[in-house]
């Protein structure tokens, strides 16, 4: 792969191995034809053991893209939003000077994005440090974290919506959301064999209406597709309960 601040990314396509580049006015456009109702600029992601001139190098070229992206993005914006995305790792200083970037454009929202660092407490200090940051008039995301501990830590700091393949992915290794106080079981696990109980207590979804976690569990273990789809099922109608609990707690006060 090749990074280049006029070009953008070039990369080997694994399907014909012809050379494919996103410049930030092409995935503007792919994003525009998607009809897709938040836009993100291309961005550059410095991984976690970067140096800090890396990271400095990294949030140069993305705002360099980003200006760019919202110029395509503003000559046709139709009914579309474009979120600005904060970068600058860990590096506070870096973080702060990106939100004053951000903020200075007409971007329709703030998006938080880049290295979160190696845990949930590296992300609880960055998301308190930019609590106060935010411009007031404007919704705020949180990129790729879905997991429902880190997205509680969000709303805490002023948060409003946020992104993740989580609910999905874990699915698909056969662990099922329980609820917004507990994290997952795993229905792989040999004690679910011949339990007749729904994947959750009182859940509503039509995964734990019809099916217990017995039936679940062979499933898994015959390698039936199937598994992973009630499971999935199960775990977007969890998260969209969690949110809805969420919400309530804002309306009255309690976060």
């Amino acid at each position: 792969m090749k990074v280049s601040r006029r070009d953008g990314v070039t990369f080997q396509s694994y399907r014909d191995g012809r050379k494919v580049t996103l410049s930030p006015e092409s995935t503007v456009q792919a994003q525009k034809k998607l009809a897709a109702d938040i836009i993100i600029p291309l961005d550059h992601l410095p991984p976690y053991s970067a140096t800090r001139l890396d990271v400095e190098d990294s949030l140069e070229m993305t705002n360099h893209w980003e200006d760019r992206s919202l110029r395509e993005h503003l000559d046709d914006p139709r009914d579309q939003a474009m979120y600005g995305v904060v970068h600058g790792a860990l590096e506070k200083d870096l973080r702060a000077r990106s939100m004053d970037f951000i903020s200075s454009r007409p971007f329709d929202g703030i998006a938080v994005g880049g290295s979160f660092g190696k845990d949930g407490h590296d992300l609880k200090q960055l998301l308190e440090f930019l609590a106060p940051l935010y411009p007031q008039d404007k919704p705020r995301h949180l990129l790729g974290i879905g997991d429902i501990p880190n997205i509680h830590q969000g709303i805490l700091n002023g948060l409003d919506t946020f992104d993740s393949a989580y609910p999905t992915q874990i699915a698909r290794r056969g662990a099922a959301l329980q609820g917004a106080d507990k994290k997952y079981i795993n229905l792989v696990n040999a004690r679910f064999k011949t339990s007749d109980a729904p994947l959750s207590p009182d859940c509503e979804c039509s995964t734990c209406k019809n099916y217990t976690c017995s039936y679940i569990h062979h499933l898994f273990k015959a390698s039936e597709p199937m598994a992973a789809v009630l499971v999935t099922h199960h775990n977007i109608y969890q998260m969209q309960q969690v949110m809805k609990v969420f919400r309530q707690r804002i309306l009255d006060d309690q976060i």
